[in-house]
């Protein structure tokens, strides 16, 4: 059974509008990541393959994802 992960900074309402994440092991032997938004739960799941996983973390810590959001 897939546990469902709270992805909220600490200390942060648990009931605001996060995404939760999960891990899945399919039958190929690969665990897979799934991503939903928390106020969604039956809404979409995007599915990540570890490759996906590694670029998007990188593309992360390499500031990809900054700002200025408009």
């Amino acid at each position: 059974m897939l546990k469902w992960r709270l992805a909220a900074p600490k200390g942060a309402d648990p009931a605001g509008d996060w995404f939760e994440v999960g891990f899945i092991k399919h039958s190929d032997g690969v665990t897979y990541t799934v991503m939903r938004k928390s106020q969604e739960p039956g809404g979409t799941v995007l599915v990540y393959t570890p490759m996906e996983r590694e670029a998007c973390l990188a593309g992360a810590e390499d500031g990809a994802f900054d700002g200025p959001w408009q």
